[in-house]
């Protein structure tokens, strides 16, 4: 088995840099995109024994589960000429989660749903906003009395300073 690999940036329609690139894009309109990419790369790389991974590095372009299962429905109309599609999704530096676009099976959830009733919304890591809670015990005297209780103090730090990954 070969393994391909193609990174789902569409910055030729929404760019031409990443900090260009808007933080949300439509459930259908990423599909459909993701979509051309593999069907670009099936044509030029897909064939017997190999399979496809797409991945992301910009958070504006993450395929959610209901993208993923609309691009599972089209591939399914019309195959790629690749065995599988995977779409790896990472957590971090050691932890992803991988789920198979093609053939796949529906997905659990958005299976048997109208898919143009859904869209999922993640917020972008530069749309968050940092809290912090402060949580511990204080104490005063009252009457000559010492009363402790439990105190947390919540503040709003603003918004993250993170950097949009760059290529």
């Amino acid at each position: 088995m070969a393994m391909e690999l193609a990174e789902f940036a569409p910055l030729q329609s929404h760019g031409p840099r990443f900090e260009d690139a808007p933080t949300q894009l439509p459930s259908k309109a990423k599909a459909e995109l993701a979509v051309d990419l593999i069907r670009m790369k099936s044509d030029h790389q897909g064939g017997a024994s190999r399979f496809l991974v797409v991945y992301v590095t910009e958070q504006g372009f993450w395929l959610d589960p209901g993208t993923i299962e609309r691009m599972r429905r089209m591939l399914a109309d019309d195959p790629p000429k690749f065995d599988r599609v995977y779409y790896i999704s990472l957590h971090g530096l050691q932890d992803a989660s991988v789920s198979e676009i093609f053939p796949g099976v529906p997905h659990h959830t958005f299976g048997h749903m109208d898919l143009d009733a859904l869209n999922v919304y993640a917020p972008h890591p530069t749309e968050m906003i940092a809290h912090t809670s402060v949580t511990g015990t204080m104490g005063a005297s009252v009457g000559g009395q010492r009363v402790s209780g439990n105190v947390e103090i919540d503040y709003d730090l603003g918004p993250l300073p993170t950097p949009r990954a760059k290529k």
